[in-house]
């Protein structure tokens, strides 16, 4: 049941980065939803189950935005990301 929390979150984040990212954007600097949501994951539930989050995020980032495969899970699962 957790992981699928944290598959929804990660996913929710990605959609509202989406749809809402540009308009929260101050000085044309937009924030980083899935990397804040992978954060949040991380303090409350823990380094491990974050960079599951973060590895989920990433990948769902990879199959959304068409670069290499595997970069943005990279970035996001590592743990200084």
């Amino acid at each position: 049941m957790r992981w699928a929390a944290t598959v929804l979150g990660c996913l929710l984040a990605i959609a509202l980065q989406a749809t809402w990212g540009p308009h929260l954007a101050v000085a044309g600097v937009a924030p980083d939803l899935p990397q804040v949501a992978v954060l949040v994951f991380a303090l409350r539930r823990g380094p491990a189950q974050g960079g599951l989050a973060g590895l989920v995020a990433g990948l769902a980032l990879d199959l959304l935005r068409g670069g290499r495969p595997g970069l943005f899970a990279a970035a996001l699962a590592s743990p200084g990301g």
